[in-house]
């Protein structure tokens, strides 16, 4: 198995990160995020990327505790891998396994053909999300702008 060396910061991109205020549920949070995600991305079917990522959501929870959510999925006639990032500063229940709000949700969708580098971005978001440096400056971003400088200038 051959690893691809791919920094997640260069699967990032600004008009894909977003900052939501209001309360919500896990569902609308995921049917938000997948929509504007293919809002801006108009090679993806809505119906089904929402299917896939509510099934997944269904079969186990996607947050990882620490406020950090990261719901995925592989798709077919995919040929990168995308990141959107949602930061929702009033939280939202996501069935944490430490029982505490989300507020950082990341959507990470990869080629179906390309799992290892799909999985080490999955671990790489992962991993940096874990530092509470990290999550203490991310909640005091105020736009699009400063969620994709801090983002992308962190080491992975």
């Amino acid at each position: 198995m051959k690893l691809v060396n791919t920094p997640v910061q260069n699967v990032f991109r600004q008009d894909l990160m977003f900052i939501t205020y209001g309360v919500m549920e896990k569902e609308q949070v995921l049917k938000l995020l997948v929509r504007k995600t293919c809002d801006r991305i108009t090679s993806l079917q809505y119906d089904p990327l929402i299917s896939a990522i509510l099934a997944r959501e269904q079969s186990m929870s996607t947050s990882v505790g620490k406020g950090i959510a990261v719901p995925h999925c592989r798709l077919q006639g995919l040929t990168s891998i995308m990141v959107s990032f949602a930061l929702f500063p009033e939280g939202v229940e996501f069935a944490s396994p430490d029982n505490q709000p989300v507020y950082f949700v990341f959507l990470v969708l990869g080629p179906d053909d390309n799992p290892d580098e799909y999985m080490q971005v999955l671990a790489q978001v992962s991993r940096v999300m874990r530092k509470k440096s990290v999550r203490d400056v991310l909640m005091k971003c105020h736009t699009q702008q400063e969620l994709y400088a801090c983002l992308s200038s962190l080491t992975y």
